[in-house]
């Protein structure tokens, strides 16, 4: 499959992507690219079975992980198709608590803001939000808590 590339006529030039009544929406120049109006993301389900979670980053860039599916602790997550190192992926996790309290234990790939884990809330449907970022493709994923018992 060979690449579709459109560019602007000269280097000086945007490339300018408008919607049906030709308002710009994207703007694209040197170093830079303006989005004039809203920026929409895919919400996606991350797989939860077992001890495992599973975000698949081609999927979309925000997840709702439903703890009620693990069996027990949360030990193993699997971020796949992250960018290319040199690159930044980032995504973020709604963690629903089930009515039975499960716990996440991070691998040590995940490193916290101020070497704390994010000790999930157990009540019963509590919501946690964590934001993630790797720029080595997920050797060394970059976490932080966004907020935590918000009300379900």
């Amino acid at each position: 499959m060979a690449d579709l590339i459109i560019k602007p006529a000269s280097g000086g030039d945007s490339l300018i992507l408008q919607d049906g009544a030709g308002a710009a929406v994207v703007t694209v120049s040197t170093n830079n690219v303006l989005y004039s109006k809203g920026v929409q993301e895919n919400a996606a389900t991350a797989s939860v079975s077992g001890t495992t979670i599973v975000c698949d980053l081609a999927a979309g860039n925000f997840f709702t992980a439903d703890l009620q599916g693990a069996s027990g602790t949360v030990t193993t997550f699997t971020f796949s198709n992250p960018a290319a190192s040199g690159s930044v992926s980032a995504w973020t996790i709604k963690y629903i608590q089930g009515s039975s309290a499960r716990a996440l234990t991070y691998p040590s790939l995940i490193k916290w803001g101020g070497g704390t884990d994010h000790v999930m809330t157990t009540t019963n449907d509590a919501v946690d939000i964590v934001s993630f970022f790797t720029i080595d493709a997920g050797t060394t994923v970059y976490a932080s808590l966004v907020g935590q018992a918000f009300a379900a």
